[in-house]
């Protein structure tokens, strides 16, 4: 399955309640001078993960963040890791991110929008099936939106939201879309109370 449209900070309200509620909270729970590891799978064209290096910059300055911080964005499609890449974006795919953060993390070049060095440098792009390869390990927050909670039913949902499980950290959480659910995952994943859209690993 191939998944070729994203933008930064899609439904934007998710991302304020991962801002608010959902970072500090796995900050906090991440060892000082350890590193907070942030996958997400089916990355596109790397709007999402550029997405949650933003948000970690907006949190920490140099040198202030208690932990180090590893963003791994994957897809199955090689055409949209190499725009990952490249780092340059159309005005569609920025419309939900405030005017602020646009000029404070993009630069205009030829009608387009090219993110600044600070935010690619913490995001590394690998070409990954979910189907069939090994996921990351010790992962503290994972963001599977548009794929296999939208495309994906029956045991092939259940088949890889096992794996989604095995990359997460004892704690560690699972961000959807708004319109997903769990369906046949949920005995694998616990509400998040205080953090609408996000589930924590169940064992």
């Amino acid at each position: 399955m191939r998944v070729t449209v994203s933008r930064f900070f899609r439904e934007y309200p998710r991302w304020q309640v991962l801002s608010e509620r959902v970072l500090p909270q796995l900050v906090a729970e991440t060892p000082a001078g350890g590193t907070l590891r942030l996958w997400s799978a089916g990355c596109c064209g790397g709007e999402e993960p550029y997405s949650l290096a933003i948000l970690w910059l907006e949190h920490f300055g140099p040198g202030d963040a208690p932990c180090r911080v590893e963003i791994i964005g994957t897809d199955i499609d090689s055409a949209s890791l190499e725009r990952a890449e490249a780092g340059l974006y159309d005005h569609s795919s920025l419309r939900e991110v405030p005017s602020e953060v646009k000029a404070r993390y993009f630069s205009r070049r030829n009608g387009r929008f090219l993110l600044h060095p600070e935010v690619r440098e913490l995001v590394r792009f690998r070409r990954h099936n979910l189907k069939s390869d090994p996921p990351p390990r010790n992962v503290a927050l994972v963001l599977c939106r548009y794929l296999v909670f939208t495309y994906y039913s029956g045991q092939r949902r259940l088949n890889a939201s096992r794996r989604l499980l095995h990359a997460l950290r004892p704690g560690g959480a699972l961000m959807i879309a708004r319109k997903e659910d769990l369906g046949t995952a949920a005995e694998l994943f616990t509400a998040w109370p205080e953090a609408p859209g996000f589930f924590r690993r169940a064992f």
